[in-house]
């Protein structure tokens, strides 16, 4: 899938050209992947172009070369596409409830579930003690 951000014209001399990113945390630092993004325009706009799949967090902004408003927008992208806009907490919950989701996929199943679906393909299960 593929995420896009537009971005309005900007005067150059003040602004740096806007950049995309796939985030990920180590921690609670926010670690930027920003070989997922790309822009494509110049100071008349464009549009912010980034690689990533629903549920990842990726962030998208511009430096404000007079030390004015520099912006770092972080969201998460959703199963449609869209992108929900949200603030460092709800980006770096959100990652660690991907994490522990990842960890143990199998933890919404009760244990009689999982030998359930075992049996049912065919595998021999002696119960459990």
């Amino acid at each position: 899938m593929r995420v896009q951000i537009k971005y309005p014209a900007y005067n150059s001399r003040r602004y740096g050209k806007p950049w995309g990113a796939l985030v990920k945390f180590e921690g609670a630092k926010p670690v930027y992947d920003f070989s997922a993004g790309a822009y494509l325009g110049d100071d008349r706009g464009g549009v912010v172009y980034i690689k990533c799949e629903p549920g990842d967090i990726v962030a998208s902004g511009q430096r404000d070369h007079r030390g004015g408003h520099t912006s770092n927008d972080l969201y998460i992208v959703q199963q449609d596409g869209n992108l929900l806009e949200v603030d460092k907490v709800q980006a770096f919950e959100h990652w660690e409830g991907r994490q522990k989701e990842q960890e143990l996929p199998l933890a919404k199943y009760s244990t009689d579930e999982l030998i359930m679906e075992l049996r049912r393909r065919g595998v021999e299960i002696n119960n459990p003690a």
